[in-house]
């Protein structure tokens, strides 16, 4: 509940907090945009929040619906990542996406919707917990599955915390004051909506060198 609180209250305090400085006439134009990104970046927090409760909502409780269909994989790849160019500029982190040469397969058969929201909340978290250095999402095909990974240089998860990470409001920052700023359900939601789709999630990482999160998904209907 204190996770819920926090992460509702802080960006709903931003947001009146800088609507409110936006109707000061006093303020020049260049501070007003500043305020705008402000106020635009905790509603964009606060919609992540409410729909990551949801997504976790529907999962534990057996009602997520799961919609299959031959999707153009390299379209949704493009997609997701241009998401995050701009969080990755910010942060002056490289982003790279890697794809097999040559291509084997263009389509894949299974929800673009839930994969689309796997590849975030992994890119979402890399982003998160690097400060310096890149950021590689990428794929192959192999045995009739498409083998996904996102690769980081950031904090690293201990070997401790491996074991749990993919548990519900677990973050690898445990302290009272936490550097980083979410609810710590991102890693749960991405791994129950990939066993959704028929698949399977691990990782690797050591603690201070960066993590890699794989995880697996049919390529066809009868895979």
């Amino acid at each position: 509940m204190n996770n819920i609180s926090h992460e509702i209250r802080t960006p709903l305090n931003g947001i009146l907090g800088f609507g409110q400085m936006l109707t000061n006439s006093d303020f020049t134009t260049d501070v007003k945009e500043l305020y705008y990104k402000m106020l635009t970046n905790s509603s964009d927090r606060l919609l992540n929040t409410v729909t990551n409760f949801l997504d976790i909502s529907l999962i534990t409780s057996g009602n997520q619906k799961v919609y299959k269909k031959e999707i153009v994989l390299e379209d949704l790849l493009h997609e997701v990542c241009a998401k995050f160019q701009e969080n990755c500029t910010e942060k002056q982190l490289t982003l790279y996406l890697q794809k097999p040469q040559p291509a084997t397969v263009d389509k894949i058969y299974t929800d673009g919707i839930l994969l689309s929201k796997i590849l975030h909340q992994l890119i979402d978290n890399a982003v998160k917990f690097t400060s310096q250095g890149n950021i590689t999402i990428g794929y192959k095909i192999q045995d009739e599955f498409v083998h996904f990974y996102v690769q980081d240089t950031g904090i690293g998860i201990s070997e401790e915390n491996k074991k749990r990470i993919f548990g519900n409001f677990i973050q690898e920052d445990t302290a009272d004051t936490r550097r980083y700023e979410g609810t710590g359900i991102g890693l749960s939601i991405a791994e129950g909506l990939t066993e959704l789709l028929g698949g399977a999630m691990c990782l690797e990482s050591l603690k201070g060198k960066g993590s890699t999160f794989y995880f697996s998904l049919p390529l066809t209907k009868g895979a």
